[in-house]
């Protein structure tokens, strides 16, 4: 009866320490990914100034998904542009928040109830453009999600990678024609 007792305490007390030490791991994320992209910025800007453009190069809103089901918001692009989406598997809310023509792409992206925020940012580099992804977050008091932050920022990184391959592939690839 004292063996029952003990292990009940020790994993009681265990509870509480990984309880106490997840408080005080961060809760805030952030990942960049840069790619060189042999296009120039405004045919990279065309890609990313209207939220439904990105459902063609990004990973998250995966339309062939069970179910897929998307529903475009506000303006066509520019800022406010918005897309939504849902699947079997979740759903998402992507809104242009800034756009800088060439330049600069500020988002939003709502991923099943996690809210984050990111810049997909445009800087000419001769004959190639350097695009920078910025994406940033916080899980809040969710203490298993602060455990598995750095697993969601490797995961995280890997898709950001993807997404800026996918975007280079439309932008660098020869008109329908001509090769």
């Amino acid at each position: 009866m004292n063996f029952l007792r003990y292990t009940l305490i020790g994993f009681v007390a265990l509870v509480l320490v990984l309880a106490l030490v997840g408080w005080y791991k961060p809760s805030f994320f952030e990942v960049q990914r840069v790619k060189l992209i042999r296009a120039p910025p405004a045919d990279i800007y065309a890609q990313a100034e209207a939220a439904g453009t990105w459902a063609q190069w990004h990973p998250w809103i995966d339309k062939t998904r069970p179910g897929y089901q998307q529903e475009l918001e506000g303006p066509a692009s520019g800022t406010g542009s918005a897309l939504r989406w849902s699947s079997q598997d979740g759903y998402g809310k992507l809104t242009l928040t800034q756009t800088v023509p060439d330049s600069r792409v500020e988002f939003l992206l709502n991923l099943d109830d996690m809210p984050c925020s990111g810049a997909l940012v445009l800087e000419p580099l001769g004959e190639v453009t350097r695009v920078r992804v910025e994406f940033r977050g916080d899980v809040g008091g969710d203490l298993v999600l602060r455990y598995l932050l750095p697993i969601y920022e490797k995961t995280l990184g890997r898709s950001i990678g993807v997404s800026l391959d996918q975007l280079a592939a439309r932008v660098e690839a020869p008109p329908e024609g001509k090769k």
